[in-house]
């Protein structure tokens, strides 16, 4: 009763009453978030260990404000605007929880804050918006009532203490240290790793990723003369001259949007797929596919970069492989060098993370997104896939020459948050938005990326170009789906983030079928170069590039992997074995992958996994870019998209914001004035 009566008295003062009210908003958050995470029992269990925290933290500044709001006005006015700050992160964290399933990192908050508009129609396009402001409403009122009913009625027990604030102090103490006493002493530690993930409090760990983000920003942290910005090249003088006088087959590579391993049917695979891909089937029966390849930063922009470039990308925020001069180090300005005409198409709009300037680093001829392609509109980035087919068989009739061509697809709509055309039927009781049936949207979704892929197959056999043509089928990274222990993909380091589909097809591949090895998507640039007879040039004893993936040397090479927010996880896959660090919480384990498929049960390190893990660290830091490292000037690319130095490319049909509105709704955007230079 005392406990109660203790909790209820902290409603009274402002700065407690904020905290308390973060404490609820905090609370609700975590209980959805791991209740969709883990199956109920176990998330009834793990709930007071993750919920401890929160009631340490909270009502013990409560205790501390409260103590200091004794001594002097000046600190009572102190308490109340760092109570306002807390509320503020508490809030955040609540809705970013709510939206991804994870909790609030000060990276997350800064890009959140930066693009604002991103944020808000990533959040409305799932329909949480409106389910978060009945409940924030809810949990508001609940207290506010509380503390009304309080000052009304004025209890004996209030004024139990000479000083109220006294009396806070002493509530705030008791109520967390009984609070921490039982969820230490007597509960324990979370059992499973989406308990873990959530079980600190988001003031503690927004303060921790400040301190490893900001505090230590990474120009401390790189030695001058170990720069990631160095220049490098994929092939040498002698392979680039063989790559342009022998036999050059066609290159098509499409890369698979957000779209996970065990959504596909392959031959000889373990898995019942949710998703129907005869067309991948097809693919692999008649070539390769690899199983055990993994990206190496779940995240679209970083992935792309890796596999076309066949270096680590920079482990941390933002583009900052723009600040790379680069120009001989990707694939496509290797092959332009040699004679291929090339070209990158993408379903998605093209002013999502400057995609202008980032295929223009890589070295491509053409760019065709949303902008020119103008499929339907799904979601926030996306649109349907299948347009992408006539837009490259389009492409195929306008070419002039008798040229090999290098292209790449990257299709979009198996992002979240999975909206299906309008044309696709769904299941019963599927809804075509929102958080119910994203599974099932999920799969349909896949199964269109996968008729993409048959119909730029019979494209291309329709124009005899199927028998020159090697065909890569690969994800850029995989999903989190509701229901698995991370939602979503930029910081999912289990299988299903980082496992992807890896087929190929064509001249120069043997038709092995299913072919077992733990690798790296780094390797595809120097795979590909390989199989048009050309050795790559990329130091084999730096394990910061890649390999071919088909060779002896890759099953010796760790797949090293990390999350997009800095210093947030960081590992490696090898022989079996997944070792991983997570940062935020100091925890270093690793996975059995083949005895605990499913990721349940880490293990201490063993051995020199340890020492490995420092020189793994040390790798990573010298992939990072300087905060103040210079951008590309302003310039006009492919004739039309419009690139500031700093800020994303604009096209003349750019849409104002991202897809809110239905086709045909949408008016062209002028690009933005300001300066260009050739």
């Amino acid at each position: 009763m005392r406990i109660v009566q203790g909790a209820l008295r902290l409603l009274l003062k402002p700065s407690s009453y904020l905290l308390v009210l973060s404490l609820g908003l905090t609370v609700w958050a975590k209980v959805g978030a791991l209740f969709t995470l883990e199956a109920s029992e176990r998330a009834l269990a793990d709930l007071p260990a993750v919920v401890a925290s929160d009631f340490v933290v909270f009502l013990g500044l409560a205790a501390l404000f409260a103590a200091g709001e004794r001594v002097s006005s000046w600190i009572c006015t102190t308490t109340i605007v760092l109570s306002v700050a807390v509320a503020a992160i508490a809030g955040f964290n609540a809705f970013y929880m709510a939206v991804t399933g994870g909790q609030l990192s000060v990276g997350a908050l800064a890009m959140g804050l930066e693009r604002t508009s991103d944020a808000w129609h990533i959040a409305t396009r799932d329909g949480s918006i409106p389910v978060l402001v009945a409940s924030g409403i809810a949990l508001i009122l609940l207290p506010m009532c509380i503390r009304f009913g309080l000052r009304r009625w004025r209890p004996d027990w209030l004024h139990d203490t000479r000083d109220g604030r006294a009396g806070l102090a002493a509530s705030g103490a008791g109520v967390a240290g009984v609070v921490w006493l039982i969820t230490t002493v007597v509960l324990g530690l979370p059992s499973t790793m989406a308990a873990q993930e959530l079980a600190p409090n988001p003031i503690v760990r927004v303060y921790s990723s400040w301190v490893t983000e900001v505090a230590k920003p990474p120009e401390q942290l790189v030695p001058a003369s170990d720069r990631f910005a160095q220049s490098w090249k994929l092939v040498d003088r002698d392979a680039l001259g063989a790559l342009s006088r022998g036999p050059r087959p066609n290159v098509l590579v499409l890369v698979l949007e957000s779209t996970r391993l065990d959504h596909t049917e392959l031959p000889g695979a373990a898995w019942e797929s949710p998703a129907s891909t005869p067309n991948l089937h097809a693919l692999a029966e008649r070539g390769t596919w690899i199983e055990g390849a993994r990206a190496v930063v779940p995240h679209t922009t970083k992935s792309l970069f890796a596999m076309e470039c066949g270096r680590i990308p920079a482990m941390q925020p933002d583009v900052a492989e723009l600040t790379l001069e680069m120009r001989p180090g990707c694939l496509a300005r290797t092959l332009a060098a040699a004679g291929y005409e090339t070209a990158f198409f993408q379903s998605a709009i093209g002013i999502f993370e400057n995609r202008a300037s980032l295929v223009d680093l890589f070295g491509y001829q053409s760019f065709h997104a949303w902008e020119q392609i103008q499929g339907e509109p799904l979601g926030y980035l996306a649109s349907d896939d299948r347009s992408l087919g006539p837009a490259f068989a389009e492409w195929l009739d306008a070419r002039k020459d008798e040229r090999p061509f290098y292209a790449t697809l990257l299709t979009s709509a198996t992002h979240h948050p999975y909206v299906l055309p309008d044309d696709v039927d769904l299941p019963p009781g599927v809804k075509r938005r929102g958080m119910d049936g994203v599974r099932e949207r999920y799969a349909k979704l896949v199964e269109i990326e996968d008729a993409l892929l048959g119909a730029v197959v019979a494209a291309l056999k329709k124009r005899g170009l199927l028998d020159e043509t090697l065909i890569v089928a690969v994800g850029d990274h995989g999903e989190g789906l509701p229901g698995d222990r991370i939602r979503q993909h930029d910081n999912n380091f289990l299988e299903e983030g980082l496992a992807v589909p890896l087929v190929m097809a064509g001249p120069g591949v043997d038709a092995r079928g299913r072919l077992a090895r733990d690798v790296s998507l780094v390797g595809l640039a120097p795979t590909i170069l390989a199989r048009l007879g050309a050795r790559s040039a990329l130091p084999e004893v730096d394990q910061r590039f890649g390999v071919d993936l088909l060779s002896d040397s890759a099953l010796e090479r760790p797949s090293v992997f990390g999350c997009y927010y800095y210093n947030h996880c960081l590992g490696w896959v090898a022989g079996g074995r997944k070792i991983c660090e997570r940062p935020p919480s100091g925890e270093r384990f690793y996975l059995d992958l083949q005895a605990d498929p499913e990721e349940r049960n880490p293990l201490p390190l063993e051995g020199d996994m340890a020492e490995n893990m420092e020189r793994l660290r040390a790798m990573v830091r010298s992939t990072l870019v300087s905060a103040n490292a210079p951008y590309p000037p302003a310039r006009t690319l492919y004739g039309t998209w419009r690139c500031p130095e700093r800020g994303n490319c604009r096209h003349p049909n750019s849409p104002a914001e991202f897809f809110h509105e239905r086709p045909g709704e949408n008016e062209a955007t002028p690009p933005n004035d300001f300066d260009t230079r050739p």
